[in-house]
């Protein structure tokens, strides 16, 4: 994994940590973690604090990874959103698919 795209342990669920662009450049290595965290069947918060920009690309590869954890009763959760990322995430209607939260994360499991 590049500096840009992290997994982290953080007690039962994992934080995927998104920094910069995230984009077609990095689709695959996006692709990769979704595919890793989806067999680990854990809760997701993504980790948007220092992401700049996010494209469709990545958009739609975080659509199917929370298809998927849903699938397995977990949950994907999008923390510290940047207000650049939140309008375009709100113009594509997808803010109701990739919810955010406000900086509390809920317990694993919730």
């Amino acid at each position: 994994m590049s500096e840009q795209i992290r997994i982290v342990a953080v007690g039962d669920a994992r934080h995927l940590h998104l920094h910069g662009t995230v984009g077609v450049f990095l689709a695959d290595e996006l692709l990769a973690a979704a595919r890793t965290l989806g067999a680990e069947a854990r809760d997701v918060v993504v980790r948007c604090e220092r992401l700049e920009h996010l494209d469709a690309s990545a958009a739609q590869t975080l659509l199917a990874l929370r298809k998927r954890l849903v699938s397995l009763g977990r949950v994907l959760l999008l923390a510290d959103v940047p207000a650049a990322v939140a309008r375009y995430l709100r113009l594509g209607a997808l803010d109701a698919h990739l919810p955010a939260t406000d900086g509390v994360i809920p317990p694993s499991g919730a």
